[in-house]
């Protein structure tokens, strides 16, 4: 997340950056919410950003050995099949019910990243519908580089189980 939010705070105003700085100034070590995470992010000395991205290049490393014995990764899309949208403003107050118990939104991006942290390419595909009718998917990861090894997996998964079936109301 960190290498994410630094990514992203280059596109900042001036006056939304130096906001997430007046932020990260009063942050304190146990704060792990959103708000702080971005801000963080938003702010972190090069030191930090290329100590995470020595981290960053150990994992591409160990993808590489991974995906030597292995053609693609199957793993969930989210901790959660779809839900209904939180559209709150506050990012720190929108939750999601995971295993029954609320965890934050943000944490849904932990899935999306472990692919995207890497340069790792990932397809996400429908296999299914919850009992609401909401949409499940699956998320295929591959070597670095090879996209159309993901899609490729995907048209055949599709053609096996059946393509994306709209939810009701979606049609």
């Amino acid at each position: 997340m960190l290498l994410l939010r630094a990514a992203t705070a280059s596109r900042m105003r001036e006056e939304d950056f130096a906001r997430q700085q007046e932020i990260a100034a009063t942050l304190n070590e146990a704060d792990m919410s959103d708000r702080a995470t971005v801000a963080r992010g938003a702010t972190v000395l090069h030191r930090a950003w290329g100590n995470a991205n020595e981290a960053r290049t150990k994992l591409r490393y160990a993808w590489h050995e991974f995906f030597k014995r292995f053609d693609v990764l199957l793993k969930p899309v989210a901790a959660t099949a779809a839900f209904p949208h939180n559209h709150n403003p506050n990012r720190d107050e929108r939750t999601v019910k995971v295993d029954g118990t609320s965890a934050p939104y943000a944490e849904q991006l932990f899935f999306a990243g472990l692919a995207s942290l890497s340069y790792l390419p990932a397809t996400a595909a429908p296999i299914g519908l919850t009992a609401a009718g909401l949409p499940v998917g699956l998320q295929i990861i591959g070597p670095e580089g090879e996209d159309a090894t993901t899609i490729e997996f995907a048209r055949l998964l599709a053609a096996k189980i059946g393509g994306f079936v709209p939810p009701p109301g979606y049609t």
